[in-house]
């Protein structure tokens, strides 16, 4: 007897092993898949190439479930079979829509078609198709989708409140009065719910205690974003211009605490065009009121804001002489150190 000759199809011919065998009403011996076929060279995409193996390519997963291959009407099944077994019949393919050659027999599938392991993986293979698709959105997406929405709508309820302050501010109203009933901020944000405001309407109805961002820290907060915004503008375009003046006076806030307003003028390019602006860029609490602590505060308050000292060209002060006096004054002490710095 000579000896059976290994061929690549009698290598690919093996017993394939379910865990869910008795599931899917087949039993361990019906289960066995066989590449000896003489008539074709085996397919690429042969199903049963890829059984009890973990695929990660998606786009494999979605072609063996779309297109696996078929074999042609002349294809012979009989000699896929051991002698006195049924052979697989084409019109087979017709008659079970989700079939895919490679081991199951006529009364095999018919077993395979009722159980609950064919059932489970029809529907898990039409979900994975229909979101290949783009049919239908997986479950990590719709959580994705889900969260961007919530931060959506999150970030448009306090806009209607953001946009009120806003107006009061650059309009020079005060937001709070003598009592929260005849504050100009309440009143406005009123207004606008009666305006129409559907989602401020919804934000104060359904807002948590601790989250409707009306409280006077709150506002207060706000109004820090802003100053700190503008600022933020207004020293980049002084960071632009060639030389620029400091204007600075002493005055009380309503607490009786010392301090001194900084403004700075400068030339501004826009549109072309060259102008000159002068803008305010904060108070400044003093300590001391003598020259030598006021120069000093003037000088350490530029550089935290990072301009360039180096082209301070003027100053401008009151009459008095601890700001202007020509001997030790303010404006004598800073012109030692930056000899540009004329009064």
């Amino acid at each position: 007897m000579s000896k059976r000759k290994t061929t690549l199809y009698s290598y690919f011919s093996k017993k394939i092993k379910f865990n869910d065998a008795q599931k899917s009403g087949l039993s361990q011996s019906q289960i066995n898949v066989h590449y000896s076929s003489v008539n074709e060279i085996i397919p690429e995409y042969d199903i049963g190439l890829f059984l009890n193996k973990n695929i990660q390519d998606n786009l494999l997963k979605y072609r063996l479930l779309t297109t696996p291959w078929v074999p042609n009407s002349t294809y012979n099944f009989k000699a896929d079979v051991r002698q006195g077994k049924r052979p697989f019949l084409h019109e087979w393919f017709k008659q079970y829509d989700w079939v895919c050659y490679f081991s199951f027999l006529k009364e095999q599938a018919k077993a395979h078609l009722s159980s609950e392991w064919y059932k489970f993986t029809t529907l898990k293979s039409k979900d994975f198709i229909s979101i290949m698709q783009n049919k239908t959105t997986n479950v990590h997406q719709m959580i994705d989708n889900s969260v961007k929405l919530m931060i959506e709508n999150n970030r448009l309820k306090p806009k209607s409140i953001v946009s009120s302050i806003f107006f009061l501010g650059t309009h020079g109203l005060p937001l709070r009065g003598h009592s929260d009933d005849s504050a100009l901020f309440k009143n406005l944000l009123k207004l606008r719910v009666e305006c129409g405001d559907t989602i401020l309407e919804d934000h104060f109805k359904n807002a948590p205690k601790n989250a409707t961002y009306l409280s006077h820290r709150i506002q207060n907060n706000f109004i820090t974003i802003f100053g700190t915004v503008t600022s933020n503008i207004i020293l980049e375009q002084i960071k632009k211009a060639k030389c620029y003046s400091v204007l600075a006076d002493e005055t009380m806030d309503i607490c009786g605490t010392e301090q001194m307003f900084i403004c700075i003028r400068y030339t501004f390019n826009e549109n072309g065009l060259t102008t000159m602006r002068e803008d305010f860029l904060g108070f400044i609490a003093l300590n001391k009121l003598d020259a030598e602590s006021i120069s000093n505060a003037i000088i350490e308050s530029l550089l935290n804001w990072g301009i360039d000292l180096n082209k301070l060209i003027g100053q401008g002060y009151d009459g008095a002489s601890t700001m202007s006096g020509h001997i030790s004054g303010v404006e004598k002490r800073i012109q030692d150190r930056y000899n540009k710095a004329y009064m």
